[in-house]
């Protein structure tokens, strides 16, 4: 519906679309304060402890779930021997990398998953998986961990020893990463950037 022109007087819309209009103009002003709540309306226990200094931080609180370093995770590289007892001359080495779905594939035996395993059970690993796939009759096998995949972190601030320092990947937190620092300075606040 178009509203015809008119000079000098007032025009109004119809009831239906005042209404309309009185209610949304209602609602905007109004705004959602459902749910907000101020901090010195809070009750004790959802208070945050008041801290005087960087130096009476509990940093344990930091640190990720602790994770076992002697487990194979993704990007480690893996040196890997395969032989059957009658070779002549010694077995030879791979260097296999995990990839990211946490498999190396071993020559002539293929992909075997070692993610989440210790050198030792990776070797019973791979000798299963050789014999299953019918490669060899009874294997020995030796996993060892050539390098474990890391991090290149940069700490800089008020921390004793700032640098680039390598973290293991399965334990590249903050506090991994103050500690490779040598820890905090006494100018050293309370805020942290990441």
């Amino acid at each position: 519906m178009k509203l015809p022109k008119q000079r000098g007087r007032c025009v109004f819309l119809p009831t239906s679309r005042r209404c309309w209009g009185a209610a949304v103009l209602l609602v905007a002003l109004a705004g959602c304060h459902q749910g907000v709540h101020r901090a010195k309306n809070l009750p004790p226990e959802y208070w945050a402890p008041s801290v005087s200094s960087a130096q009476s931080l509990d940093l344990s609180r930091l640190a990720s779930a602790a994770t076992r370093s002697e487990v194979i995770q993704p990007g480690d590289v893996l040196e890997v021997s395969l032989s059957t007892g009658l070779e002549l001359a010694e077995p030879v080495k791979w260097p296999l990398r995990v990839g990211n779905d946490g498999a190396v594939n071993v020559p002539l035996v293929g992909q075997v998953s070692v993610a989440g395993l210790n050198p030792i059970n990776a070797d019973f690993a791979i000798g299963d998986a050789s014999v299953r796939r019918g490669v060899y009759r009874a294997p020995q096998v030796s996993v060892q961990v050539a390098s474990r995949h890391s991090n290149q972190v940069s700490v800089t601030g008020a921390v004793v020893k700032p640098g680039v320092y390598a973290l293991p990947s399965v334990s590249s937190d903050l506090l991994a990463a103050l500690v490779a620092a040598g820890g905090l300075t006494e100018e050293a606040g309370t805020i942290v950037e990441i």
